[in-house]
């Protein structure tokens, strides 16, 4: 019985360490690796997602996954939108800045949501899968 409690720890502690590589994949995205980073814990988080199911940390996986994937759509949109606005005369002059303001927005939410996400794996709780934007 005892080694069989073990062994679970150990699984926990070996899956604790793979979600904080995660979450550090996921940061040096945003400063030191931009987009290299942030794919490999992406992929990461694909890989080991079906493998932590039913623990706190399945829902880990899939707040970092949510996080990438609703920053980058929204990245792209805001990049086509302002794109298309800057050529649209009068229109576009007023429109512009709040896009400029929004490009920058982005990355805060991103940086909120890994912040918020990471503090919650060091308390060993898991994060709400239900909200998407925080």
């Amino acid at each position: 019985m005892q080694n069989q409690v073990f062994f679970e720890q150990q699984i926990v502690q070996e899956n604790r360490a793979y979600m904080i590589t995660m979450y550090l994949c996921f940061f040096l995205g945003l400063t030191l690796m931009p987009g290299l980073a942030t794919i490999v814990g992406l992929v990461m988080a694909y890989a080991k997602r079906k493998a932590v199911w039913g623990t706190f940390y399945f829902d880990h996986c899939r707040w970092l996954i949510r996080t990438f994937w609703i920053s980058f759509i929204l990245g792209l949109l805001t990049y086509c939108v302002t794109f298309f606005v800057a050529f649209i005369p009068f229109f576009g002059v007023f429109l512009l800045p709040v896009f400029y303001i929004i490009i920058v927005l982005i990355p805060l939410w991103y940086l909120v949501r890994l912040i918020y996400g990471f503090i919650k794996l060091l308390d060993n709780q898991k994060v709400n899968p239900l909200t998407y934007w925080f």
